[in-house]
């Protein structure tokens, strides 16, 4: 079972624990493509990786977001539902552009 691990903001950290926010973004970066993207560079043939339906939802079982970088800092981990790219919403702090959206499932801790 994989784990991804990623660093939010408070009111980011805030929104995902309380409920409210259910999913998370990350953009088309090549740092994230590697990350995410099964067939990342040019395997698939695409011309963008935007345009791969494909994510690495599977390779994923769990996400664990942290509150910034100091050493006690709180952690809470969820199931990953699936990984797609889209658009995500505005008041979750994504901009008019695509994102690889990571679904949130159930609370683990």
């Amino acid at each position: 079972m994989k784990t991804l691990k990623l660093v939010l903001k408070k009111k980011w950290f805030d929104m995902i624990a309380s409920g409210e926010k259910t999913e998370e973004y990350r953009e088309t970066t090549p740092y994230w493509k590697k990350r995410l993207c099964p067939y990342y560079p040019d395997d698939c043939g695409a011309t963008s990786c935007v345009n791969c339906s494909i994510m690495r939802s599977n390779d994923y079982d769990f996400v664990t977001f942290y509150l910034g970088y100091r050493k006690n800092r709180p952690q809470k981990t969820f199931r990953v539902k699936y990984i797609t790219k889209g658009r995500g919403k505005e008041e979750w702090g994504a901009k008019n552009k695509n994102y690889f959206i990571i679904k949130l499932g159930e609370r683990i801790k």
